[in-house]
């Protein structure tokens, strides 16, 4: 399409309130569109998605990764409405709902993808993110060491329990380090060889602390092979965080 080859004619910025998001909310975002050669970007169609997805680290906690490495991830999404125009001085607000999730130990994350078209019919896309509150608090997990342990070597984790506000709070919990066996068994179906992962964890070692303010140190030697350490919230809404290590 010759449309593919011309260069842009407009941009435009995307922003959003400074206050805190959560799934479900409906959100109002600001659209700023203009012609590069200097007029507002009057009239012209909004279209676009917005995502929710969790992801694995929070601003703020560096180092420290939230949720359980082997447990399932959140990714979804939904279009923005399509009956969003620009004005004459080229704004709009799009009022764009986040979906609902269910339970996830993990902090999230929200991408808007919007495309503004003019005249030519060439869209222009431009992509916004911002951090979107968990629903319960979450459980961080940092190594003291980088990469892969030594053979009898001591694996060192701190641990803090974090809010939708992303400060640091009091929580129970139990932490376990597990060594992690996992062999392949072969099997025949229909006149065919599968395979499946046979996992049997083996606990080394636990013990039951109190989250605060600081973060907490736990530790416990470890011999060759795979391991994780796992820790859930002792009363209170279930919540639990792993992470595993060689």
């Amino acid at each position: 399409l010759v449309e593919d080859f011309l260069p842009e004619r407009i941009d435009f910025d995307l922003s959003l309130p400074d206050a805190p998001i959560a799934p479900g909310d409906v959100v109002p975002l600001t659209v700023e569109a203009r012609y590069l050669f200097g007029a507002p970007g009057a009239d012209l169609p909004i279209e676009g998605e917005v995502f929710l997805r969790s992801v694995d680290t929070l601003e703020g906690w560096p180092g420290y990764t939230f949720g359980e490495h082997d447990g399932d991830r959140v990714r979804t999404g939904d279009v923005l409405p399509w009956d969003y125009r620009t004005d004459a001085s080229g704004l709009a607000t799009v009022p764009v709902e986040l979906p609902e999730v269910g339970r996830v130990f993990r902090p999230m994350q929200a991408e808007m993808v919007v495309r503004v078209s003019e005249g030519s019919g060439r869209p222009v896309e431009r992509r916004l993110t911002a951090p979107v509150a968990a629903p319960v608090p979450v459980i961080g997990i940092r190594a003291d060491f980088d990469g892969v342990l030594p053979e009898g070597g001591e694996a060192a984790f701190r641990l803090v329990a974090v809010d939708t506000d992303g400060a640091a709070v009091g929580m129970p919990v139990r932490w376990t380090i597990n060594r992690v066996e996992t062999r392949y068994q072969w099997y025949q179906l229909n006149g065919g060889w599968e395979w499946e992962p046979i996992t049997r964890r083996t606990r080394v070692a636990s013990g039951d602390v109190t989250l605060g303010a600081a973060p907490v140190a736990v530790s416990a030697p470890v011999d060759w092979g795979s391991y994780e350490i796992r820790v859930e919230r002792l009363g209170g809404d279930y919540v639990a965080a792993s992470r595993s290590f060689y």
